[in-house]
């Protein structure tokens, strides 16, 4: 169809067609090319629209079908309802973030965070433009009779502008807005409240490493390291978790559609017991010390010991099966 119609339009080239008109005499009634009568009329057709049997034109005779590509109709409580199951997850930063990268933005989100970001915008301009200027009259300080142009602000994303670029998934923003703000930050104060020297460690993920949560950081004081290799040895307590959930949430096979599986990963997160956290934290304390002696390397053995502290004695029994920690006492 070259222009919309409204669908009283539509709703009037169906009853006139109906009372024995034909589409090239509406056509000159309604001034419409004829070709698009006869699309109005065969789309009737086809969503069951027969004269013989009832004059009446409902509306979805005539009304534009769902097209592809176009952002879903989400209500508002659905949106609260979104936003109250990542903030209010008791579980922390790792749990919500598991949940944001399966949980698309919804437009209303998406809308409002673009006239946040501009707000943003329009504050780091001024100062930032400042800072280069300073920077740029450093640079040239010196100079003499150079050839070329003398260069010009822009504000741009390499002079420091905040841009979104990801289509989904957990970019810079979401990150800063859903979990950096809500628990990161609030824990690291709490910590800090015991452990004045409490610094922040997080990995080189893009959403982490982005410069707008340096910002965060200064304004709410904590201290964060930013330096984090990027082929770290396994200093980070929550990487062994990962394993314990896939045995734990695979031994009896993968799950079969991504329901099964969420399902299923949350039970074995709500399952995990506190003692095995608390383990994995104590082994960070000798891992850090093998590391420094390694100058860097990562040619030991993980754990809290350097060897397997397990006993088996008395656990095997004979016409027993052993118990398997990854397994669930559930049947």
């Amino acid at each position: 169809m070259p222009a919309p119609h409204p669908n009283e339009l539509r709703v009037q080239v169906l009853s006139y067609w109906a009372l024995g008109i034909q589409p090239p005499d509406i056509a000159k009634m309604l001034q419409i090319n004829v070709r698009t009568i006869w699309d109005m009329i065969q789309k009737g057709q086809d969503r069951g629209y027969n004269p013989a049997q009832s004059m009446r034109v409902k509306l979805e005779y005539v009304e534009d079908g769902k097209r592809s590509g176009r952002p879903k109709e989400i209500s508002e409580a659905t949106d609260m309802a979104v936003l109250a199951s990542v903030k209010q997850d008791r579980n922390g930063r790792e749990k919500s973030s598991e949940i944001l990268a399966f949980e698309a933005e919804t437009a209303y989100q998406h809308k409002k965070s673009e006239v946040e970001i501009a707000a943003l915008n329009a504050e780091l301009e001024p100062i930032l433009r400042e800072e280069w200027e300073i920077e740029t009259r450093l640079k040239r300080l010196h100079l003499r009779g150079v050839p070329g142009r003398v260069p010009t602000w822009r504000f741009t994303e390499k002079t420091g502008k905040l841009v979104r670029k990801s289509k989904g998934g957990v970019d810079w923003w979401r990150y800063q807005q859903e979990i950096l703000l809500p628990h990161l930050i609030p824990f690291a104060k709490a910590c800090k409240i015991e452990r004045p020297d409490t610094k922040v460690l997080e990995d080189g993920a893009p959403a982490h490493k982005h410069h707008a949560q340096r910002r965060i950081y200064s304004i709410h004081e904590i201290e964060k390291i930013f330096d984090w290799p990027g082929n770290s040895p396994d200093l980070n307590a929550i990487e062994p978790c990962w394993m314990w959930m896939k045995k734990r949430t695979t031994s009896r096979g993968a799950p079969r559609d991504k329901k099964t599986g969420k399902t299923a990963w949350i039970k074995a997160w709500n399952e995990l017991p506190q003692e095995k956290i608390q383990g994995w934290i104590e082994r960070l304390i000798r891992h850090i010390q093998e590391v420094i002696q390694h100058d860097g390397g990562n040619e030991y053995k993980e754990g809290r010991t350097d060897h397997d502290a397990r006993s088996w004695k008395g656990r095997r029994i004979k016409g027993q099966l052993s118990a398997r920690q990854d397994l669930s006492p559930d049947p």
